[in-house]
């Protein structure tokens, strides 16, 4: 898998994954996973966020509401320059920056995570805590309505979470798309 990396490199094609989709479809985790699986370095830009604001992303964004919010996560996004090939774990609110999404699609084969919002919530008990930028919906399903052509849009690839699986499905189909 590593050497196939390097020869696509040298072809001039994207060296960076970038893991897109909703809050709570596991980003992170096969980010992490696909990552160290991989032999790569690993980027969740919401460490990143919490890092820069110094506090959770729920209570940041009820104190300076979300186009606060959006502004620092593009700044974020905007200043990635990873020197060695990484995988980058996304909030599911980046889609909303053009020049965020732009930035990542540059320099990176963008994988949109797909998984019905119901097994998103099933997996997730304080997914109401997460620190989800609503973007004047006024529910989860008319949030993920909203998004989900945006995901679409920017992906180069879709990986559609079949009805029963496990942490090793997702990843095996991830990798298949990047042999």
């Amino acid at each position: 898998m590593k050497e196939q990396r390097k020869k696509n490199e040298q072809k001039g094609q994207k060296k960076h994954i970038c893991l897109i989709g909703m809050s709570g479809v596991g980003k992170s985790l096969f980010g992490k996973l696909l990552a160290q699986d991989l032999g790569l370095d690993f980027i969740d830009t919401d460490d990143c966020i919490r890092n820069h604001i110094n506090e959770n992303l729920s209570p940041y964004i009820e104190k300076n509401g979300e186009d606060a919010f959006k502004k620092i996560e593009e700044q974020i996004v905007l200043n990635l320059n990873p020197s060695k090939p990484t995988v980058i774990a996304t909030g599911g609110s980046v889609i909303y920056s053009k020049n965020s999404m732009n930035a990542l699609k540059k320099h990176s084969q963008i994988f949109f995570l797909n998984d019905s919002l119901e097994h998103i919530i099933s997996r997730n008990a304080d997914y109401n805590n997460r620190g989800i930028i609503l973007n004047g919906t006024k529910n989860l399903n008319d949030l993920y309505t909203q998004r989900y052509p945006l995901y679409k849009h920017y992906a180069d690839h879709c990986i559609n979470y079949p009805k029963h699986y496990s942490t090793q499905i997702i990843l095996n189909l991830i990798k298949e798309v990047l042999k």
